[in-house]
């Protein structure tokens, strides 16, 4: 299903299909070889737990890459600021508005 324009095939517009391993995303490649690498049970159990997490997510419409910036975000805290700590001014109430 590629678009042809000028009599030519456009492959540039598969560029943004995820790539796939059978019937899962790609990522997995990585936790099938770590168990081919180092035969051991937590090592499969770990596959099969990797395997079913994205087929979870591809199924409910998440793309591993947004749900880990989501996490990250989630570890990081509602604020992070771009200096250290003791270098920040603390808030100053001036009796109109509440400091919390």
């Amino acid at each position: 299903m590629n678009a042809t324009i000028y009599d030519q095939t456009t492959y540039w517009r598969e560029t943004q299909r995820p790539a796939r391993f059978f019937f899962l995303d790609a990522r997995i490649v990585i936790f099938i070889g770590l168990a081919l690498v180092h035969i051991r049970l937590w090592t499969v159990c770990l596959l099969a737990m990797a395997a079913i997490t994205l087929f979870v997510m591809e199924r409910k419409g998440i793309n591993p890459a947004n749900a880990g910036r989501h996490l990250r975000t989630w570890l990081a805290g509602p604020v992070v600021p771009a200096r250290r700590f003791g270098d920040l001014r603390m808030p100053t109430g001036y009796g109109c508005y509440p400091v919390d």
